[in-house]
């Protein structure tokens, strides 16, 4: 199949979402299929091909403020031309904004199907625009949330879920189309015990003053709000309370 998966993010952004996209899209190189990624660059209007022809990037501004985050428009003509030219049996939208609404434009137009994936629980990220920190403008984000996300649900002719969670609360957000379980896949070589480096684990224990004797938890990702970073610092801090020997690191910006 020739297969086009249109994301906001991509590598070298690294993000949830710019790497599972990243997994998927070798994963079904793999299998045989043709795929082509359509997503974002930082720059001042058009598109451009990456050297191998496989990657069409939109440009956008970038956000600083929303971790380096390309707010692309929606309207690409003279891309949209590009993507007419691939031929695709199938679109798959990975994102809601930007270039996940260029998908859906280019699916109608060109009456591909359309298959998405809801990666992100949205409504966990309503902060962002409640400069006021009030209740009643965090409810109206989040019912704002629930509607754009059946909106999109309903406009794709089937919706991925990564979790059960995820489902359940697209579900209650009243999507009417057929929801798939299917979790992110992971590399799972990336963790075999063939990389261990035991000078490096013992260099990085005597960095951070960490002893054999302790055991050690470690958090890797964004520092921000929705991540929930507080309960893992809270049940750290109940740890220590408890005489248990134990390190906290944590890795992320």
């Amino acid at each position: 199949m020739r297969i086009g998966l249109f994301t906001d993010t991509y590598p070298p952004y690294i993000n949830g979402v710019a790497n599972s996209t990243y997994i998927l899209r070798n994963e079904l190189c793999e299998m045989g299929h043709e795929v082509y990624v359509v997503t974002t660059y930082p720059g001042l209007g058009g598109h451009k091909w990456n050297e191998d022809h496989t990657v069409l990037m939109l440009a956008g501004p970038e956000l600083k403020f929303l971790y380096g985050y390309v707010a692309t428009s929606p309207i690409h003509l003279s891309a949209q031309e590009e993507v007419r030219k691939l031929n695709l049996d199938i679109i798959h939208a990975q994102t809601e904004f930007g270039v996940g609404i260029f998908a859906r434009i280019c699916a109608k137009v060109m009456k591909i199907p359309l298959v998405s994936t809801y990666h992100t629980t949205y409504e966990d990220y309503t902060h962002y625009i409640n400069f006021i920190n009030s209740k009643t403008v965090d409810n109206i984000a989040k019912m704002a949330v629930a509607k754009l996300s059946r909106l999109y649900g309903d406009s794709s002719m089937e919706v991925i879920a990564p979790s059960q969670k995820t489902k359940e609360m697209l579900l209650g957000y009243h999507v009417r189309r057929e929801i798939s379980v299917i979790p992110t896949g992971l590399k799972l070589d990336q963790f075999s015990p063939d990389h261990f480096n035991p000078d490096f684990r013992q260099e990085l224990y005597d960095r951070y003053g960490i002893t054999e004797n302790e055991k050690l938890i470690i958090y890797v990702g964004r520092l921000a709000e929705e991540k929930a970073l507080d309960l893992v610092i809270r049940g750290f801090a109940r740890a220590i309370e408890m005489k248990i020997p134990v390190k906290l690191l944590i890795v992320g910006g």
